[in-house]
């Protein structure tokens, strides 16, 4: 995944929401959501910079496109919170769902977060694998919580052989 810890573009003063600037390599693939890059608003798992999922309160969809040989096995690994700026979330904790498409689905799977602060972020690593079965699916990352929603730091694809 290119620019998985969202540092690009660097973002001036605590977060910014976009579009625009869309970070580097990302396309928001829904038509109303928007999102804040972050950049010391709270700590980012990897890097300096994140993205908030639902900046202005509008759930949000993000895909980039990978390149793969098709027939290998890879993993996809990303770490997740959501927002400390949040409610108690006791009745909709955040969450976002998670897929790698090619040819066919190649991986889906939601995630849910509601234990961040400013002080620990608490944040969860996730790895899940997937055969590629064409040179370019995509992965997407879909807020399914409006507002105070997780956000993803560190998303990675490696290959194993």
């Amino acid at each position: 995944v290119s620019n998985g810890s969202f540092e690009l573009p660097v973002v001036g003063g605590a977060f910014q929401n976009f579009p625009p600037p869309l970070p580097t390599d990302w396309n928001i693939t829904s038509a109303a959501g928007s999102g804040d890059l972050i950049n010391g608003y709270w700590p980012a798992y990897d890097g300096h910079q994140s993205i908030d999922m639902d900046g202005t309160g509008q759930p949000l969809t993000i895909s980039q496109i990978l390149t793969t040989t098709p027939g290998a096995y890879y993993t996809l690994t990303f770490a997740y919170a959501n927002n400390p700026d949040g409610s108690s979330y006791q009745d909709f904790p955040p969450s976002t769902k998670v897929t790698v498409t090619g040819s066919s689905l190649l991986l889906t799977v939601s995630v849910t977060h509601s234990l961040s602060s400013f002080g620990n972020m608490d944040c969860t690593v996730a790895t899940f694998g997937f055969v590629a079965y064409s040179s370019t699916p995509t992965v997407v990352y879909k807020s399914l919580t409006q507002s105070e929603p997780l956000f993803c730091v560190g998303s990675s694809v490696l290959a194993l052989h």
